[in-house]
């Protein structure tokens, strides 16, 4: 199962246009705030709340992909857990695939 499966309505890449989107309309709060025009509180109210909602999708995004990378490093940790352990059990029993000697002369 590949990334591109598990992230089908979310990207690497829309989570990193979403974190652009938020500091963007961070700065146009801080831009408001200084200005301060007649409608400021509605304004910042409104950037706050679409931010918000950025923010919330971006980090489900990023959830996604962590989990995606969890089960996929668990998926190394175990492949690589059975590796050591067949390679455990060779070491334990070192004639075990092995000719006795004296038979690779024997006709």
């Amino acid at each position: 199962m590949s990334l591109a499966q598990n992230l089908a309505t979310i990207r690497v890449e829309d989570c990193d246009g979403l974190n652009r989107a938020s500091e963007n309309l961070a700065a146009v709060a801080a831009t408001l705030k200084v200005t301060k025009p007649s409608h400021l509180e509605s304004s910042l109210r409104l950037l706050i709340e679409a931010n918000n909602e950025i923010l919330i999708v971006r980090d489900r995004g990023l959830r996604r992909i962590n989990m995606y990378m969890q089960k996929q490093q668990d998926r190394l940790d175990a492949a690589a857990r059975a590796k050591q352990s067949a390679q455990d059990a060779a070491d334990a029993d070192p004639e075990a695939g092995q000719a006795a000697p004296g038979d690779d002369h024997a006709a």
